[in-house]
């Protein structure tokens, strides 16, 4: 349920985002947006990827008997891996890269200010 709801913020916040990248409008109000998508979208994964971490391989000899569980061999894990490893860095880069843009325009908006001093 909660994935789900994450889902409904996630994905029309990707493409206003970039929509708004591509044709370079709305940026004030674009920036904080990317900020918290890539923090969520990132901190979403995570849980994902340390479930994949602690779930334990199979065994080469197959499952032992009476096993009860989930396993994964590497290749699984390789897989699963490479596919959740760019739902935390893309967005992580695109957060800090947005709080890096905001940050500048922040000090360029206290700089105008103090000018009119």
């Amino acid at each position: 349920r909660l994935k789900f709801s994450i889902s409904l913020f996630q994905l029309p916040t990707f493409i206003y985002g970039a929509y708004n990248l591509y044709h370079n409008t709305n940026l004030t109000t674009l920036y904080p947006l990317l900020v918290i998508y890539g923090a969520l979208t990132a901190t979403s994964t995570l849980p994902c990827i340390a479930v994949l971490l602690t779930t334990p391989s199979l065994p080469a000899t197959g499952l032992p008997a009476g096993a009860v569980g989930s396993y994964l061999t590497d290749g699984q894990r390789l897989v699963l891996l490479s596919s959740y490893i760019p739902f935390l860095l893309i967005p992580l880069a695109i957060s800090v890269d947005m709080a890096g843009r905001l940050s500048k325009l922040s000090a360029a908006a206290l700089a105008k200010g103090r000018k009119w001093d």
